[in-house]
């Protein structure tokens, strides 16, 4: 399924402005990278999103690994 920018970030709860970002620092590409409206596939989206959670989820963890060893 082929989403707009607005679709994707509902889709995984985020801003639209998140998705933004996602494409800018390369995460995320869209269907057509130089047309406008931006689309993206849906399970591109996801797999961003799962992604982005699992290196958020990481980092907070050496965190308190380091905070514990301290």
């Amino acid at each position: 399924m082929i989403l707009t920018m607005i679709e994707a970030a509902e889709l995984v709860d985020v801003s639209p402005f998140t998705i933004r970002q996602w494409v800018a620092r390369g995460h995320l590409s869209p269907v057509r990278p130089n047309a406008k409206p931006l689309l993206f596939r849906e399970a591109d989206v996801v797999t961003c999103h799962l992604e982005r959670q699992s290196k958020a989820w990481h980092a907070r963890l050496d965190t308190l690994w380091r905070d514990v060893c301290l």
